[in-house]
């Protein structure tokens, strides 16, 4: 019996080394499925945080894309800023995506999603900075814009009372000019008109019959005029025929002249050069004719300076 007894502990020795042995590898086996069953839950945790990240980072950089995209207008270096902003905030975003292929990689891409923000603030403030510095500088290129608007007016304005008051300066020099040059017409005063007949032997006989006249004597007075100088003076001198044609001679100095009245151009039959003294004096001059004169009443016009400063009138029988 005792023999049985010693043969029965000797079993039971191993036999619970054994179970303790079991014992160990089944609260090992629980421990570590335990822990499995964590790192799972955990697992699923970091993606579903992760896709909301994702989701959130899409979101949030569509609308920092747009909101800069909505800044540019037709200022260019504001564009070329924003088109900078916007290529550094795709690159941001490209790193951001590349650590979200793991899940290890979870805070580090937290860290990225609030450096992402961050920029994004931080360009917009930027941005707006320099809007409100081109609102400044366009505020005050209008002002400058409207002074140069201004005095380019008043410019004009002093321009064209420039011009009229030059044009006023004008009318009254030439008004001026018009009373010196009327003021210094000397007139032909007591104008004889005589025909003669050549004779033989040179002698001069008057003849009032157009048949007999071979040439006509024009004397007139120069009058006295104290604004002229002393010095050359010329007469024009017009004969109009009982035709109302003016007797003209190309070969004898007849010629055109401007009346200075109104600018009409009128024919004259010669001209006398004289030297004029203020005094005054009396001119004679002579009109010979070889074709001979027609019976009836001739006009005699004297001009001075383009203006007629005398006139008469004589008959042939």
């Amino acid at each position: 019996m005792n023999a049985r007894k010693s043969s029965s502990n000797r079993l039971l020795l191993p036999a619970g080394i054994l179970i303790l042995l079991l014992m160990i590898a089944v609260g090992y086996l629980v421990s570590e499925n335990a822990k499995y069953k964590g790192l799972a839950r955990q697992y699923e945790m970091d993606v579903a945080e992760m896709q909301v990240l994702q989701t959130t980072l899409e979101e949030e950089y569509q609308i920092a894309q747009d909101e800069l995209e909505a800044l540019k207008g037709e200022n260019e270096e504001m564009n070329t800023l924003i088109t900078r902003q916007q290529v550094q905030l795709s690159e941001q975003k490209q790193r951001i995506d590349r650590l979200m292929r793991d899940s290890r990689n979870l805070s580090l891409a937290r860290a990225e999603v609030e450096k992402l923000r961050e920029q994004t603030a931080l360009y917009l403030q930027e941005i707006e900075a320099l809007r409100a510095e081109n609102a400044d500088l366009t505020a005050q290129n209008d002002e400058l814009a409207q002074s140069l608007e201004m005095k380019s007016r008043d410019y004009v304005a002093l321009e064209e009372s420039s011009a009229l008051n030059q044009r006023r300066m004008e009318e009254k020099a030439r008004m001026m000019q018009d009373k010196i040059d009327i003021a210094s017409v000397i007139d032909a005063d007591n104008i004889v008109i005589a025909g003669e007949m050549l004779k033989s032997g040179g002698k001069i006989k008057e003849k009032d019959k157009a048949s007999k006249i071979d040439r006509l004597r024009i004397c007139f007075t120069a009058a006295a005029n104290a604004v002229v100088e002393p010095g050359p003076e010329t007469f024009h001198i017009r004969l109009i025929d009982p035709r109302g044609e003016t007797i003209i001679d190309p070969n004898a100095g007849s010629g055109l002249l401007t009346k200075t009245e109104d600018g009409e151009q009128v024919r004259y039959t010669f001209q006398k050069d004289v030297q004029y003294v203020n005094s005054g004096g009396q001119v004679c001059t002579l009109w010979d004719q070889d074709k001979g004169f027609i019976a009836g009443t001739y006009e005699v016009e004297v001009y001075n300076k383009g203006y007629r400063c005398g006139e008469a009138s004589f008959v042939m029988r």
